[in-house]
């Protein structure tokens, strides 16, 4: 929150965290019951605005007053401050970064994942395909310490290799590895 004058204005700032659209609007809607709760309070703050910094520009709208991108900040510090400027540099590489990750690991705005699965169907669907992925968070270890039934109760999630939302690798299992933990457990 940043007060000038008469004037509030409140800002919810996200880059490299796993954020998502919907999670992000509801944020907002939370910060703005707050805000009205600091405006009961300072009546001499007669008006604010809501801004989303975020890394580009949402799909759809989501309830900000003004959404700005990590580069627009980086281009307005360039005409500011300079191009060589520490902190243009240092938003510009962060910039970089971010595009780069979005190129290896997906889009954020996709759903990363195209279905989801019982356990059986999801053994099913890795005895029968090659390239596909099933998703648990913390990957191998999480699975290891899930025991046969807790596997057999969830539903699994499954990508193909050709899904563009974004995924931590690490969260995502191999069809073969997965089979090979879940079978081994129904071995012992």
């Amino acid at each position: 929150m940043i007060v000038a004058g008469l004037d509030l204005v409140v800002c919810e700032g996200k880059f490299f965290s796993d954020f998502n659209w919907p999670g992000l609007r509801h944020q907002l809607i939370s910060q703005r019951r707050q805000v009205r709760h600091v405006l009961h309070h300072y009546p001499q703050i007669t008006s604010y605005r809501h801004a989303a910094i975020v890394p580009e520009y949402p799909p759809e709208p989501i309830g900000a007053d003004a959404v700005l991108t990590w580069d627009d900040i980086r281009m307005l510090a360039e005409n500011i401050m300079g191009p060589e400027h520490y902190v243009t540099t240092r938003l510009r590489n962060a910039v970089d970064k971010y595009n780069k990750l979005k190129e290896e690991q997906g889009d954020f705005r996709i759903c990363n994942y195209n279905d989801r699965l019982s356990f059986n169907e999801m053994r099913g669907m890795c005895g029968e395909r090659q390239g596909i992925r099933v998703g648990i968070v913390c990957g191998e270890g999480a699975l290891r310490k899930l025991t046969l039934a807790e596997a057999e109760n969830r539903r699994w999630k499954w990508r193909e290799p050709t899904n563009k939302g974004h995924w931590k690798p690490t969260n995502w299992l191999s069809q073969a590895v997965w089979l090979e933990i879940v079978n081994s457990k129904r071995a012992s």
